[in-house]
């Protein structure tokens, strides 16, 4: 259920990480990609990289005003408006990742090489962004 979801991630993201919490939550994901069977799991692959962005944006937020999103339209609104390069390789990650995790087709290899390429883009724009 997206509201559930929703509501566990706002009480999650509530304690308002501060950027280095962000940024090991992304390096622990990035652990777990790494170990990620690609050609097994690329749903798995393709869910952890957007978990992954989300900790990107998020501790480039709280670097700028120690503000936090509560949930992804915020999250959206807020890329969209400020960080619109950021947000044109995070918007195909976002829909990916819901496709991996709600719809039961296969996951081409293409597909993960893709989500990879964007969420190189998104770590590279995030560390330049980051003051």
């Amino acid at each position: 259920n997206d509201q559930a979801t929703t509501e566990i991630y706002t009480l999650y993201l509530h304690d308002a990480l501060p950027i280095w919490d962000h940024r090991k939550k992304a390096a622990h994901n990035q652990k777990f990609l790494e170990a990620i069977d690609k050609k097994l799991f690329p749903d798995w692959f393709v869910a952890v990289a957007f978990y992954k962005a989300v900790h990107l944006v998020e501790g480039l937020f709280a670097s700028r005003d120690g503000k936090h999103s509560g949930n992804h339209r915020e999250r959206h609104d807020v890329l969209k408006t400020a960080y619109p390069e950021i947000w044109k390789d995070y918007l195909p990650l976002y829909s990916q990742s819901r496709r991996a995790r709600y719809r039961t087709r296969r996951i081409s290899e293409e597909t993960v090489e893709y989500v990879a390429s964007r969420l190189e883009k998104i770590e590279s724009a995030t560390e330049r962004a980051v003051p």
